[in-house]
């Protein structure tokens, strides 16, 4: 498969899209830092409408970037583009379905964490990649690490729960600094 040069700048769409739209649900409903970005949207249906819509969008865009550029570009190949998929499928199902507690709060959380476990082996792909350049590879260890720590802190420091929302908005974050770094 060869790679769309327009679907290099789908990444920066898809990055853009996702945090007017959480961007605006913080903003309009509150920023509760033990929330997390999908709490805060569950809280009302307006908001959960506009997560949806947004992550969707982003989703789609992103999908774009990665399968139409991404991959081809670097030579990825099919394991990257599992991966790729389980990623985004687990994003979108986490978008639609309401982090609003019962089989729903489940299904959101099961594919929400699946989605945060592959973001790092996301970026470990790229890290081994050939085409990826050296100077580029410098700056996604420096994200993986990041992202390693992350997890780390979550899992173990107990205080750091009380901000989830900051650590969940950065992570997200890097994990799009890493895949537009390629891009460029």
């Amino acid at each position: 498969m060869e790679a769309v040069e327009i679907f290099r700048f789908f990444g920066l769409l898809s990055f853009l899209t996702l945090a007017v739209g959480i961007g605006f649900i913080i903003r309009r409903w509150g920023k509760v830092s033990i929330l997390s970005l999908s709490k805060h949207a569950a809280r009302q249906q307006e908001s959960r409408m506009i997560f949806a819509v947004s992550l969707t969008l982003s989703i789609v865009l992103f999908g774009l970037f990665g399968f139409g550029w991404l991959v081809p570009a670097l030579q990825l190949g099919v394991g990257y583009g599992v991966l790729l998929g389980l990623a985004l499928g687990c994003a979108l199902v986490a978008g639609l379905v309401a982090d609003a507690g019962g089989w729903q709060g489940r299904v959101h959380g099961v594919t929400a964490w699946t989605m945060a476990v592959c973001m790092p082996l996301l970026i470990g792909g790229l890290l081994i990649a050939p085409r990826v350049g050296v100077a580029a590879k410098f700056f996604l260890a420096i994200i993986l690490s990041y992202l390693v720590f992350d997890w780390v802190l979550f899992t173990f420091a107990r205080w750091s729960r009380k901000f989830f929302l900051i650590f969940q908005a950065s992570y997200v974050l890097c994990f799009y600094l890493a895949m537009l770094l390629v891009a460029i």
